[in-house]
């Protein structure tokens, strides 16, 4: 049962992400980009990229039971084992969604064939067209920054936000707002990812912008960090308010769901 509920958690997170929390995840990648707020704002469509998106469904659901899964295999070792071995999987697997997303999110066109997959309904063609149309290494640009930032993400959610909870449930177990608190301490744990990983979503949203398909990593440093120490944070942190409010929904959404579905499992599971 225990697997089945992870599942389920996964799955049920990625569906809510997407109904409710996703427009955040659209701005914060216009604000990366170096776009302002107003000009992230006036450019609407908040779900765009939504379609691709939803094949990340099954990347929460590896979060969740992946993670479990790879932890029960590695027995007693170290917690952060697990989210380092389901980080590298995610990251490879996300790399080329993500350069989707990033795309569609920047309401960016290509002047290739790969217009017209990307229009369409199908994210998969519009990566098979990229694919063809740039090679492989544009589309898998920026991988180490994607893995980097799963690690921080993955391992706040599955060891750090449980943790987090239950010492929130013990200090306010006698309390009337100890489900507040605990709720506050999930999005608080994904608000600090949020946060520590931005700068190397930054990065990884510069590496993936169309504009800078044809530089290095070391040209867009040179180019866009070379704005003195306070220059450089405050580039590095564009979008990040916003990116960590998305991941402290998120860490919301995995937390009341663990506990909905941890509360119908034991109301329908047969009393011994």
């Amino acid at each position: 049962m225990g697997e089945t509920r992870d599942v389920a958690v996964g799955a049920m997170v990625g569906v809510t992400d997407i109904c409710f929390v996703y427009p955040l995840a659209v701005l914060a990648c216009r604000r990366e980009a170096g776009m302002s707020m107003r000009q992230s704002l006036r450019a609407g469509n908040y779900w765009s990229g939504a379609s691709t998106q939803s094949i990340l469904i099954p990347y929460s659901i590896l979060v969740e039971a992946g993670t479990k899964a790879m932890n029960r295999q590695l027995g007693q070792g170290p917690p952060l084992l697990g989210p380092l071995a389901i980080s590298a999987i995610v990251g490879v697997s996300l790399q080329p969604v993500e350069k989707m997303l990033t795309i569609q999110q920047l309401l960016q066109t290509q002047n290739t064939s790969a217009q017209s997959a990307q229009a369409s309904s199908n994210p998969l063609k519009a990566m098979r067209a990229y694919q063809q149309a740039h090679g492989m290494r544009a589309l898998y640009k920026g991988l180490s920054c994607v893995v980097l930032r799963e690690f921080i993400y993955i391992a706040s959610i599955t060891v750090v936000n449980p943790y987090a909870v239950r010492y929130s449930e013990q200090l306010t177990s006698n309390s009337s707002f100890s489900r507040a608190a605990e709720t506050m301490a999930a999005f608080s744990v994904g608000f600090t990812a949020g946060m520590v990983s931005a700068p190397v979503q930054t990065v990884n949203a510069m590496m993936k912008d169309e504009r800078n398909r044809s530089s290095g990593l070391a040209d867009i440093v040179r180019r866009d960090l070379s704005q003195g120490f306070v220059g450089n944070v405050r580039r590095l942190y564009f979008g990040s308010f916003i990116r960590s409010l998305r991941c402290g929904g998120a860490g919301v959404l995995y937390h009341t769901w663990r506990t909905v579905l941890s509360e119908g499992e034991s109301i329908t599971s047969p009393e011994k």
